[in-house]
């Protein structure tokens, strides 16, 4: 999944940035995957089946207290709609400080989220430059990310794995719904970021277009899963 934002509020300090033919520039890509109707699914089998990289937040929520055939959270278990997991998102340097990765998640969520019960990321940062994991380095960029995606209302679940439920995400997103209507988005789009005030850049950074890629490592994936009743 990409994020865009049009090119024409961009400052000529951000020429560097390439625009694709619509005149967007991506601010940020993300991974992410829906699993439909996951109080029918055997969340162990699907996940491990898709890969090592899910099959560990399968792992993460089983460690919670999850039945391998039947998620929960905070011990009630989800009987009904989806689950969705972001496995990493990356925000171009050049947009970094204001919040767009929160922004990029909120886009995310009223892009293809709105039937999902509950979402999981992924709290660390992907091992890159020499870093190891369960460094100094590594663990302390894990613990400013937790204390990043706590700000909105995600949970730690089990070790590096955090969780929005559905209740604190309809929270989230009607609190942005009711700031933008104090702002009027298409005479911001106009204003270079940099003549904006804080809070008028987070709405621009709200209005982020959101695009679904079709490359199977940016897409956002509907997982093909294996219902509870298997063996």
């Amino acid at each position: 999944m990409r994020a865009y934002i049009d090119a024409e509020i961009l400052e000529p300090g951000y020429h560097t940035l390439e625009a694709d033919a619509q005149g967007r520039v991506t601010v940020a890509e993300a991974s992410v995957y829906v699993i439909p109707d996951i109080g029918d699914v055997n969340l162990f089998e699907t996940l491990d089946a898709h890969s090592a990289e899910l099959s560990q937040f399968a792992e993460a929520f089983i460690a919670a207290g999850s039945e391998p055939n039947q998620l929960s959270t905070e011990g009630e278990p989800v009987l009904q709609g989806d689950l969705m997991i972001v496995t990493w998102v990356s925000v171009q340097p050049r947009f970094r400080g204001h919040r767009a990765g929160h922004q990029v998640l909120k886009a995310i969520l009223h892009a293809v989220g709105r039937g999902t019960v509950v979402t999981a990321l992924h709290a660390a940062p992907r091992l890159q430059d020499g870093m190891e994991e369960g460094s100094v380095k590594h663990r302390m960029e894990c613990r400013a990310l937790a204390k990043y995606w706590g700000e909105l209302s995600f949970r730690p679940l089990h070790r590096n794995v955090m969780v929005l439920t559905y209740d604190d995400m309809l929270v989230m997103l009607d609190d942005d719904d009711q700031e933008d209507e104090d702002n009027n988005l298409d005479e911001l789009r106009d204003v270079p970021l940099l003549q904006l005030s804080q809070k008028q850049r987070d709405a621009v950074f709200r209005d982020l277009q959101v695009k679904l890629d079709e490359a199977p490592s940016h897409g956002s994936q509907t997982i093909q899963t294996v219902t509870s009743s298997s063996p």
